[in-house]
């Protein structure tokens, strides 16, 4: 679970009772799988320093949005209570942006800068 939770894309679908139990709300010594997932995720996100980019969360349902974790609430996540939501769930997962960038046009080539600034010296 360690491996799969640090070095992986995770997606994190948050249900009410998943929430509790990262919030320590729930029964003690209940849930202490989801306790320690949410621990290793926190970690993971306090390491990238904010350029997370391996950690979804993911809603079933818009209201579910109120139990997404606390240190992942910044993060974009995807809504697949509508369609449009699996769609850039799976363009994410599969690297493929719905505005893909431009190829590079012709790039000029210049002389090197030292070029222009030499200028013959006169002797008089």
């Amino acid at each position: 679970m360690v491996e799969m939770m640090t070095k992986r894309t995770v997606l994190v679908v948050p249900p009410e009772l998943y929430y509790r139990r990262y919030a320590l709300e729930d029964a003690p010594n209940s849930g202490l799988g989801s306790t320690f997932e949410s621990g290793l995720l926190l970690q993971r996100t306090v390491e990238a320093q904010g350029a997370n980019k391996h950690i979804i969360p993911v809603l079933l349902d818009a209201a579910d949005a109120r139990y997404v974790p606390d240190f992942l609430r910044d993060l974009g996540r995807y809504d697949l209570s509508k369609e449009r939501g699996y769609e850039k769930l799976l363009r994410r997962l599969t690297n493929q942006p719905a505005h893909p960038k431009p190829p590079l046009g012709f790039v000029s080539v210049l002389p090197p800068r030292w070029a222009k600034e030499r200028r013959p010296t006169s002797r008089h």
